[in-house]
């Protein structure tokens, strides 16, 4: 069960790496497309070319900036198991599959579809410090937890 965790939490960080890697690429095409811009536009044009360029590379940095800090996050996620639902515990319910970690929504792992949420979601600050046959309730659906590792 450990080895699965690792492998759930690898498979999270390619994803995240993936998309740290989209950002990446984005802000230098903005800064490129800047740079040319400065050749080829003047006056008014040029102003309102280089302010929505300007708002799109400060939009695609702060998402950047999140990105960097869920990788962190993930990087320091324990993979031991425990009996009561912590960070890091990928959790079983009637209602699907979570994994505790970072906020990056559906992940096929093996034949399954986990969802991978951050601690501070609804369904994670329900699910904290419950055991397995413990039930909760989010968003006014009642749900039971079949299985914690």
């Amino acid at each position: 069960m450990i080895l699965e965790k690792r492998e759930l939490r690898e498979l999270c960080k390619e994803a995240l790496d993936k998309k740290i890697n989209e950002s990446q690429d984005m802000l230098a095409s903005i800064d490129e497309s800047a740079h040319d811009d400065t050749k080829s536009s003047a006056g008014d044009k040029f102003e309102t070319s280089r302010e929505m360029l300007k708002q799109e590379a400060e939009k695609i940095s702060s998402q950047l900036g999140v990105l960097l800090h869920q990788r962190q996050v993930l990087s320091v996620l324990d993979t031991k198991i425990s009996d009561v639902v912590v960070h890091g515990s990928l959790v079983k319910t009637d209602k699907g599959i979570f994994y505790l970690s970072i906020s990056l929504g559906k992940v096929l792992y093996q034949h399954d579809t986990i969802y991978a949420i951050s601690d501070e979601s609804p369904m994670a600050l329900a699910l904290v410090g419950r055991r397995v046959g413990d039930k909760v309730i989010v968003n006014s659906r009642t749900i039971t937890i079949l299985d914690v590792c």
